[in-house]
């Protein structure tokens, strides 16, 4: 859809439309965090429409710029920076949600030999602020995204206002083949076990009472060769 979108309203259009669609889920969780169904509308289904909407654009544009000129390090450039962004981002909602470092604890009930290894975050003032982390970030992600959208621009032997037909054709063409479809499954499948690693992660580091800042301190160094790995 993301690129269907670029073809018909243009790279900057499409990304405004994209990223608008990822900080009204963002801001929006604000409010719907308190039920799991409500989480799941906005922050996933909401988000990631919008981050599926934006994601291709930024790479379709450098393409063009550089077609047949080291396409593939600029491609790996941008995924670089996607990566790199965790390692920003991390620390920042760390030092939002639990500024003072309170450490994680034993769920209620919990006694000296029981087979259970979660601990929560159970202070008051530290869940306070889980809430409040959502709008501020829709605020710094949307000012991002305008700053990029203002940057970002075809080539001007590519510029145009509408779709054009013959590539319109050859999408259509590529996703009829099985190569297609088995790159979309190997992206699918190395996509999905990064997320499921990043997400689990910060759980892991928490059953064995390691400190939330470090832990945060920790996802940045890793963002970083995640990023180094795909230049």
């Amino acid at each position: 859809l993301g690129g269907v979108l670029e073809l018909a309203a243009g790279p900057t259009t499409a990304l405004l439309i994209g990223g608008s669609v990822f900080c009204i889920g963002v801001g929006a969780t604000y409010f719907s965090i308190s039920t799991f169904t409500g989480f799941i509308m906005t922050y996933c289904v909401t988000c990631g429409l919008g981050q599926a909407l934006a994601y291709v654009v930024p790479l379709t544009v450098v393409v063009r710029w550089f077609e047949g000129q080291s396409t593939g390090t600029a491609v790996g450039i941008i995924y670089a920076a996607y990566g790199l962004s965790s390692a920003i981002f991390s620390p920042i909602h760390s030092e939002i949600i639990n500024p003072h470092g309170v450490a994680s604890k034993r769920p209620p009930g919990w006694q000296e030999g029981d087979d259970i290894s979660e601990r929560y975050f159970l202070d008051p003032k530290v869940l306070d602020r889980i809430p409040l982390l959502f709008p501020i970030m829709a605020v710094i992600y949307f000012s991002l995204i305008v700053c990029g959208t203002s940057l970002l621009k075809n080539p001007v032997t590519t510029a145009r206002g509408g779709p054009q037909p013959d590539r319109v054709t050859a999408i259509l063409t590529a996703v009829c083949t099985p190569h297609f479809w088995l790159l979309w499954l190997m992206f699918l499948a190395n996509v999905r076990l990064l997320d499921f690693i990043q997400g689990y992660s910060k759980l892991f580091g928490m059953s064995l009472n390691i400190p939330d800042m470090y832990l945060a301190d920790a996802f940045a160094v890793a963002a970083i060769c995640t990023a180094t790995g795909r230049l």
